[in-house]
């Protein structure tokens, strides 16, 4: 019995390594297993995952050298994820001035929240926790 369930389990991954060959196997059998074994959920979570990073490739594409001349140009902007930025972009279609104005307004947020807001934040989540 146990042979046989090993066979189906090695099949299950042979599946999935050739349908995703730049997934690590060690991480298929950690998604199998986390799953039951159920292949049709590990693809789908795998294509999902997939189809964000070839999301990310084609703004990287579209937009990383505006991206990166204006991070050069604006130092506040370089402590942001650069996927949002590209993100930002996008939504912006690709138009550097209404990025810079983003990102300053999201800096100018910050500032006046200061470590204040970040402590208000975690006393605020405290007090739900205790309400709830």
């Amino acid at each position: 019995m146990a042979t046989n369930q090993q066979q189906t389990i090695d099949e299950q991954l042979r599946v999935l390594k050739e349908r995703f060959p730049q997934v690590d196997e060690s991480k298929l059998a950690c998604l199998c297993r986390r799953h039951n074994g159920n292949i049709e959920q590990v693809a789908a979570r795998l294509a999902k995952r997939e189809s964000r990073m070839n999301k990310f490739d084609s703004l990287e594409t579209r937009f990383g050298p505006n991206l990166t001349a204006l991070q050069q140009e604006c130092p506040s902007i370089q402590s942001m994820k650069r996927g949002r930025l590209l993100k930002t972009m996008e939504r912006y279609g690709g138009d550097v001035d209404q990025v810079r104005k983003f990102a300053q307004k999201v800096e100018a947020r910050h500032h006046r929240e200061g470590e204040h807001g970040c402590v208000s934040r975690h006393q605020h989540r405290e007090e739900l926790k205790t309400k709830y």
